[in-house]
């Protein structure tokens, strides 16, 4: 078997040995970009990367992903990255939830400061909110990531009433969004009482939709008891939340802790 397969079935299967058997044989590999290979579908990248992606694709399911991020770190693979990626694997981890990867990187001194694609320029907190990963949004902001707007602060939990009537409309409605994405209660609250709709499209879905799609269920309930409405349907697609929270658990069941079951049951429970 190809020394490229060996390390894919390593990561995979969270084979510590074997791993450390690979990197004493030749510490390159730490560092070296890999084809992934099918039926992978992940492109070409550096083992740490691929790690920080693995289980939400399905490839990965054991609980030894920061063990491995250390031990590819201490053979030298750098925490930053490769410099040809769009991205750091801090920030490919925010992205696919992978909290273990995301915590061991950061304390290995990633920059909380890169930016990436998925969101245009956005650092590491950016996409931790925009993809609902909260526990790394949390990990991040307690690390000393900056806030650098009132949408951040809504996805961290961090917006009280005062700002919430000082954001100007398009702000609100986007903070109203992160919040659900989030599971931020209290800023949901406060953006309602602040005035802002509840039923507004943002980025094509309602907050309801997003939460759904997000598998926050918190956020769906709070949402339909402040007068969300289940039954509106998305203008592209014609999707309801519950739709949405359907889909995405097909098309990703790994992307959150838990899936989407409870999200789901609720929604089917308001038809």
């Amino acid at each position: 078997m190809a020394q490229a397969s060996i390390l894919r079935k390593a990561l995979d299967e969270g084979d510590l040995a074997a791993l450390a058997r690979l990197l004493a044989e030749d510490s390159t590999i730490a560092w070296q970009r890999q084809s992934w290979g099918p039926p992978y579908g992940i492109g070409p990248c550096q083992p740490i990367a691929y790690l920080a992606q693995a289980r939400f694709n399905g490839f990965a399911t054991h609980g030894h992903a920061a063990e491995m991020t250390r031990m590819l770190l201490n053979a030298g693979a750098p925490v930053e990255g490769d410099p040809a990626d769009k991205e750091s694997p801090l920030i490919t981890a925010a992205s696919y939830n992978e909290v273990s990867v995301a915590r061991t990187l950061v304390e290995a001194g990633a920059n909380l400061e890169s930016t990436g694609y998925a969101v245009a320029n956005g650092t590491p907190l950016e996409h931790a909110i925009e993809f609902g990963s909260v526990e790394i949004v949390d990990l991040l902001v307690a690390a000393g990531a900056r806030i650098r707007s009132f949408v951040e602060a809504a996805g961290a939990g961090r917006v009280d009433r005062a700002l919430a009537f000082q954001a100007d409309d398009r702000e609100r409605g986007a903070a109203l969004r992160v919040a659900s994405i989030c599971d931020r209660l209290e800023v949901i609250d406060e953006l309602h009482a602040a005035g802002v709709p509840l039923n507004e499209f943002v980025k094509g879905g309602t907050a309801l939709h997003w939460a759904a799609w997000e598998a926050k269920e918190a956020a769906a309930r709070r949402l339909v008891s402040l007068g969300a409405d289940p039954g509106l349907k998305d203008p592209e697609h014609n999707g309801t939340p519950l739709d949405w929270a359907r889909h995405r658990s097909s098309q990703c069941p790994n992307a959150h802790p838990g899936g989407h079951r409870g999200v789901i049951q609720f929604l089917e429970s308001m038809r």
